[in-house]
């Protein structure tokens, strides 16, 4: 059978409603982070550690409100396929390879999550796990991984059928692909990455490959080497040889099922090893998942969440209880995910890997000294690129779109062109603007940025839209200085971002963007009168979410629970955990005791603050169990 690629879809429970939080989240004021060493790093394994990676969202917004209640939806999907294997992407979910099917042996080779549950573990929050996501940007799961990305459907000069995922990333102003290819007879998907800065200046650089493959009690992870970079619960990071590391004394640190607590290592893969590589062995069904890739990927890393109730919590809370056991395998361009690079102005980076799977004697292959069994391995399939045949004319010049991404990168394209600039490296189509790229659409063409804004800039890939709000502003517009000191404060100009706000007095946008300057600078009752202000002007939950955090920072329990004593269902997740704050601190346990009985969707991994509650109940009410909080509130990862 020839290669097929085409639209479709799949039904399963889920909640895939995600809402965005209207407000702006301003970056890290520190770019760079100290990363911990336990003293047994070199001096290599420090260089570039921490550099650029810190908090920055903009000008992407938080996705922090959605819903555990979950009902059958039916989700868009991208299918390639070919005689032996079946790939299925969701593009409306950051283009993740959901399922990777070998029909010749009855496998899926992937983690392929039964339900799709967001929870709060990625960059803007939300996240669901399973499957292969593909993260550019920063460190943690991408900007894009709940948002629809572009795909087509191509073909090369010899007839056959690919597709290509692709974006603009507004954080750095860069665009990136993926094509994913299935030629005839093989029983390797191949993703090859292209990311391209058209910035005549260098910019930040991150990329990982974050595979999710099922979690089995007897699985074993090898790779190319045996060096690695592992966390250390005694204290920071430290490098080790496998399989034994200070991590896990005496233990065989190869098996994730010997971890008791979430842990992580990363593989430092030697420059002499052409295709890097990383597999997960099954000794009880007799085969091996393998990747590998071009050496630009260069290194590789292992996540677990551990066999701790914590672990085996956050594993189901992303899934169905006792069907969402999976381990992560990954591939990046920098030594760990708290390493960044710096991408050259005007660079292409492109990089190409392969998924497959190995029928073996895993069995033995798990019985064997470490360095052994990798070599083993490594002897057991055969590593190569193809080189694959050009897309043909007609594909070029006729795409075919079976799913759309944002419209920014058309937005970016149409200014490029206004202003007489080299256009972007991909073509991206007119009819992908919508509502929140049509404001600044408006403000390109006709100078004015309409009220009521919703969407934010940071003045990206050498941008002149500060410019533009800067004229704008001084013919009135208030819309565009809250803009402007959104884009100012972002970028660091402090007294420039004030100015403007105050400018705009009264704006709901306003107060709150003042209120957050005299919280970081401890004026806490300045502070809260601002937020009380833009509430009175927006009652919405995200304005009530960040007046309530200040009211119990500052002691106002009785005032902060008239706020939030009456709330609905569906309100945002961060309310009810202030309402349960207020209620321990009003002493209204029955209220508190109600609130430990719900369901929260947009607890952040390892938050405490629920649990901490919960003992402080148990011991004040005298519960007879005072060690055992209820499953549903803990998220706990130790």
């Amino acid at each position: 059978m020839k290669t097929t690629a085409y639209i479709s879809s799949t039904s399963l429970p889920g909640s895939p409603v995600i809402h965005e939080n209207p407000l702006p989240y301003f970056r890290d004021r520190k770019y760079d982070f100290q990363l911990k060493s336990d003293g047994s790093l070199l001096s290599e394994h420090l260089e570039n550690a921490g550099k650029n990676l810190t908090f920055r969202v903009l000008p992407y917004k938080m996705q922090d409100k959605y819903y555990r209640k979950r009902d059958i939806c039916s989700v868009k999907t991208a299918v390639l396929e070919n005689d032996i294997i079946t790939a299925t992407f969701l593009p409306d979910f950051g283009g993740k390879l959901y399922s990777l099917y070998n029909k010749r042996d009855k496998r899926e080779l992937l983690f392929k999550n039964p339900v799709l549950q967001p929870a709060n573990l990625a960059l803007r929050n939300a996240w669901t796990s399973g499957g292969i996501e593909w993260n550019i940007g920063r460190t943690g799961h991408t900007y894009h991984t709940c948002a629809p990305v572009f795909f087509q459907k191509c073909k090369d000069i010899n007839g056959e059928m690919f597709l290509r995922m692709f974006e603009y990333d507004r954080c750095e102003g860069l665009c990136f692909s993926v094509e994913f290819r299935l030629p005839k007879g093989s029983d390797a998907l191949f993703a090859r990455v292209k990311i391209m800065n058209s910035r005549d200046e260098d910019v930040p650089m991150y990329w990982w490959t974050n595979i999710a493959v099922r979690e089995t009690a007897d699985m074993r992870i090898l790779a190319a080497t045996d060096k690695v970079i592992f966390q250390n619960p005694k204290g920071g990071f430290g490098f080790g040889k496998m399989p034994y590391l200070d991590s896990v004394p005496n233990k065989d640190a190869s098996f994730p099922s010997i971890y008791n607590y979430s842990s992580e290592y990363f593989f430092q893969i030697p420059e002499t090893v052409e295709y890097p590589w990383e597999v997960a062995v099954y000794p009880s069904k007799n085969w091996i998942f393998a990747e590998y890739s071009t050496s630009e990927l260069k290194y590789r890393k292992m996540f677990t969440w551990g066999t701790h109730q914590g672990g085996k919590k956050w594993r189901d809370f992303l899934s169905d209880p006792g069907k969402g056991g999976y381990v992560e395998i990954q591939a990046g361009i920098a030594r760990t995910q708290l390493h960044g690079l710096i991408m050259p102005a005007n660079a292409v980076w492109t990089f190409t890997q392969a998924f497959t799977s190995v029928n073996a004697d895993s069995k033995s292959i798990c019985d064997m000294e470490y360095q052994k069994a990798s070599d083993a391995v490594a002897n057991l399939f055969k590593r190569e690129i193809p080189e694959f045949a050009p897309e043909s004319p007609e594909s070029v010049n006729h795409p075919e779109y079976i799913s759309t991404g944002s419209g920014w990168g058309a937005l970016e394209q149409r200014r490029r062109k206004i202003r007489g600039d080299s256009p972007l490296p991909i073509d991206f189509p007119e009819f992908s603007i919508g509502n929140g790229e049509l404001s600044w659409l408006n403000l390109l063409i006709n100078g004015n940025l309409p009220d009521n804004t919703s969407s934010f800039m940071i003045d990206a890939g050498d941008s002149d839209w500060l410019t533009m709000l800067e004229k704008d502003s001084k013919n009135g517009s208030k819309e565009s200085l809250v803009h402007l000191g959104v884009m100012y404060y972002e970028n660091g100009m402090m007294k420039e971002a004030v100015s403007a706000w105050e400018k705009s007095l009264p704006h709901a946008l306003a107060y709150r963007n003042l209120s957050l300057v005299e919280k970081q600078s401890n004026n806490t009752v300045k502070s809260i009168d601002l937020m009380e202000k833009a509430v009175q002007l927006n009652s919405s939950d995200a304005y009530k979410s960040e007046y309530a955090d200040l009211l119990i920072k500052s002691g106002e329990y009785e005032k902060c629970w008239q706020l939030l004593n009456i709330l609905a269902e569906d309100a945002m997740d961060r309310l009810w955990l202030y309402r349960a704050q207020c209620a321990w601190h009003t002493k209204r346990y029955s209220e508190l005791e109600k609130m430990f009985g719900r369901e929260y969707s947009c607890i952040r991994e390892g938050e405490t603050s629920l649990t901490d509650l919960w003992f402080m109940w148990a011991e004040k009410t005298g519960q007879q169990n005072r060690t055992n909080p209820p499953s549903n509130i803990d998220f706990r990862t130790y």
